[in-house]
């Protein structure tokens, strides 16, 4: 019964010298500054490419924080402009988040991994600067990158 907030805490507490590296997919500027003030050495999401967590990883070991970029832009504010423009791929992710598919449609119906649309996803929501999957096509609608028509 225990959070991951509370897991690093427990382990900052009993492990002091070991720097704890938080995996979650929970991007939110409270969730980050939560388990950064409970001791994580860094904040790493699920849906980012494997590369991020190693670099977090050995930051973390090596002193520094240890956090995705998307996390870093939510904490200092966007770090790339917000309105830059989606791939195509991440316009066809959209086309089919408006058309109510889930990720693991989405996948199949564009031969990508789930794990690849996840990742296509924080980036658009970064890139649209949305929060949720409605929001996304929201905005896309209203950018003119969709036609729901």
């Amino acid at each position: 019964g225990m959070d991951g907030v509370a897991a690093v805490r427990r382990l900052a507490a009993e492990a002091p010298g070991i720097p704890v590296v938080m995996l979650t997919s929970y991007s939110g500027r409270a969730d980050v500054v939560r388990a950064l003030e409970a001791g994580a050495r860094g904040y790493v999401l699920k849906a980012g490419p494997p590369e991020e967590l190693f670099r977090a990883v050995r930051g973390a070991a090596a002193g520094a924080l240890g956090l995705a970029p998307e996390i870093v832009g939510g904490l200092v504010g966007q770090v790339e402009d917000p309105r830059r423009e989606l791939s195509g791929r991440e316009v066809e992710v959209v086309r089919l988040l408006a058309e109510g598919l889930g990720n693991r449609a989405i996948a199949e119906a564009l031969f990508l991994s789930e794990a690849t649309v996840k990742t296509h996803l924080v980036r658009v929501y970064r890139k649209l600067g949305a929060d949720n999957r409605a929001a996304a096509v929201t905005e896309a609608v209203r950018r003119g990158l969709l036609d729901l028509a």
